[in-house]
């Protein structure tokens, strides 16, 4: 799936040391889809990183074509994300 990366996203995998290999998986593929209500709000795809230690999230504009890639971030606040109701 093609998309491309905002400036703030290209800064924040460079400062964050996250391969773009690992946002495109998450963006092809990812475990978790959050799609907020609402027109244009951005949609969260989420995956487990690094064997469970880390929460991988790249907030995406789905409107754009091809999609883009807003910011990327991994976080190990993984039950504030990641519940079982999802």
């Amino acid at each position: 799936m093609p998309f491309r990366l905002t400036r703030h996203a290209e800064e924040e995998l460079q400062l964050r040391n996250i391969p773009v290999g690992l946002v495109r998986e998450v963006v092809e593929s990812p475990s978790r889809l959050s799609r907020p209500s609402g027109p244009r709000k951005p949609t969260s795809r989420s995956s487990r990183w690094k064997a469970c230690t880390f929460l991988l999230r790249v907030i995406v504009d789905d409107a754009t074509n091809p999609i883009t890639v807003v910011t990327v971030y991994r976080t190990k606040k993984i039950s504030k994300y990641w519940r079982a109701t999802q």
